[in-house]
C-alpha cells in the first residue's frame, strides 16, 4: 500500500507544471452543452451547435452563422483554480479558469479586454464572464 502511494506521489511530482498534460488531455472537439451569461442561460437552440475545436495549442469556437472564432492558448495547472490565457487572431486576450472532468470541460472566460480573471465558475446578471459546460464529441 505504501509503495502504491509512493509511487503514485511520484508520477504526481513528475507531472510537468506548464500545462502539457492538461493541454493534451484538451484536443479534440466539445460541444456546448450550456452557456451562462450575465445570470442567464443561453437557448438550447443558440447552442445546439455551437463546438470548441482544440488542435494543439489552436482553439477555435464555431458557432452557426458567425465567423470562427480563433486563437492561441497557454494553460497554468498550478493555479487555484486552473488558469487559461487566450489570445484571439485579433490579438484579443481572454482571462480564464478551467477544469477537466472526464469528458467533460468547464471554462469560466472574462470578455475580451476584461483585466480581472474569474475567481469561479459563475456569471452573475451583469457580469462579463462566459461560463461555458462542454461535452467531448465522441468518436
Amino acid at each position: 500500500m505504501k509503495t502504491t502511494i509512493l509511487a503514485a506521489a511520484l508520477l504526481l511530482a513528475a507531472a510537468p507544471a506548464d500545462g502539457t498534460k492538461d493541454q493534451d488531455g484538451l484536443q479534440g472537439t466539445w460541444n456546448v452543452d450550456s452557456l451562462l451569461r450575465g445570470g442567464k442561460f443561453a437557448s438550447p437552440a443558440a447552442v445546439a451547435k455551437m463546438q470548441l475545436v482544440i488542435s494543439g495549442d489552436k482553439a477555435t469556437m464555431k458557432s452557426p452563422g458567425k465567423d470562427d472564432a480563433v486563437g492561441t492558448f497557454k494553460l497554468d495547472p498550478t493555479k487555484k483554480p486552473a488558469a487559461i490565457d487566450l489570445v484571439r487572431d485579433d490579438k484579443e486576450v481572454l482571462l480564464g479558469i478551467y477544469v477537466v472532468d472526464g469528458d467533460t470541460l468547464r471554462l469560466a472566460m472574462q470578455k475580451p479586454g476584461g483585466k480581472e480573471r474569474p475567481t469561479a465558475f459563475e456569471s452573475p446578471e451583469d457580469s462579463e464572464v462566459n461560463v461555458f459546460v462542454l461535452k467531448r464529441e465522441k468518436k
